[in-house]
């Protein structure tokens, strides 16, 4: 059997065949599987690829590796400026700091323009008197006037004992011949015994209306006329004198012993309520007189305990001042 008839056999052997018949005008043989390695043979043409196989399942992922940190590459260019942002809230104040040095000083400005005048002032009380000057010379006698027609009535002529040299007029507000301030004139001849009261230079200090300060000076009493009578103009003299039958001290008596470089204890008295009234509107009110902002005790009796007096600071009279009480005296001449 040559290598040609028995490769056919031993592929078939080798495929677990057992072959039955074989042409080719071969004699069937049965014989015994022997395996026979034959020669290499040449290689066969490459197959086409089979079909992709499915993919396998996805492996656990591994570790992640740290590597070191490579060195610092250099600075990129700056970036263009960014938009402003929007403005932050306002800090707290900050404590004041000390005061600088005072600067140079500047210039005088441009004076501005005058102001709108103010509203007029209270006219201010007048001022006191000034004294008499000395008398001009004697002018040259005028010619005689016509005859005036009759008048009517009394005239009255004035004293011409006062001022400062005792030979000026003797009015209202004038230096009296006793050294004090004429503040009544008797214009009308309203009373009898005197023209002219004068108010003396300065005050007297008392320390109560009298002595005897729980009873009337009066006895046995005043009448409603005569209560009213005694506060009158003219009467300050009469209630003066029944004070001195009723007291042994107090302000008529102060009043009694007063004196001046001109006159003699017992020229002046205590005046009445409207005597010291007539004192305040003429003087006081004038600027004359040096009176103070107080009340001044009257010779009017009000009551047993209580007598009439003036509140010069307040221009207003008042009956229940206690005769006990101290109050300054103002004396009073008339003639």
């Amino acid at each position: 059997m040559n290598k040609a008839s028995i490769k056919p056999l031993a592929v078939a052997m080798l495929l677990g065949v057992t072959p039955l018949t074989i042409s080719s005008a071969y004699a069937v043989v049965a014989v015994d599987p022997i395996i026979i390695k034959g020669d290499k043979g040449d290689s066969g043409t490459k197959g086409d690829s089979g079909l992709k196989g499915d993919s396998g399942f996805k492996g656990d992922k591994g570790d992640s590796g740290i590597g070191l940190t490579g060195p610092q590459g250099p600075a990129g260019p700056a970036g263009p400026i960014g938009a402003t942002g929007p403005a932050g809230p306002t800090g707290l104040t900050g404590a004041t700091g000390s005061i600088g040095p005072m600067g140079p000083q500047g210039f005088t400005g441009a004076t501005g323009p005058a102001g709108t005048n103010g509203v007029d002032g209270a006219t201010g009380p007048a001022g006191p008197a000034g004294s008499t000057g000395p008398a001009g010379a004697k002018g040259d006698t005028g010619a005689v006037g016509p005859a005036g027609p009759a008048g009517s009535g009394s005239s009255f002529s004035y004293s011409m004992t006062c001022g400062a040299n005792g030979t000026s007029a003797c009015k209202i507000g004038t230096k009296g011949p006793g050294g004090g301030w004429i503040f009544f004139v008797d214009y009308n001849d309203q009373f009898s015994g005197f023209d002219y009261l004068e108010a003396a230079p300065d005050n007297i200090s008392s320390p109560s209306w009298c002595n005897n300060s729980s009873s009337s000076i009066y006895s046995p009493g005043l009448t409603v006329s005569e209560y009213w009578a005694i506060r009158g103009v003219g009467k300050g003299r009469a209630n003066t004198n029944a004070m001195l039958l009723a007291c042994s001290s107090g302000a008529a008596n102060q009043a009694n012993s007063y004196s001046t470089a001109t006159t003699v204890a017992g020229d002046w008295f205590l005046p009445s309520i409207g005597e010291l009234m007539l004192m305040h509107t003429n003087l006081l009110q004038a600027g004359i007189g040096g009176f103070t902002n107080e009340g001044y005790y009257s010779s009017s009796e009000d009551t047993a305990t209580a007598a009439w007096y003036f509140a010069f600071n307040y221009n207003v009279t008042y009956s229940n001042y206690a005769k006990s009480g101290g109050l300054p005296v103002r004396g009073v001449r008339a003639f």
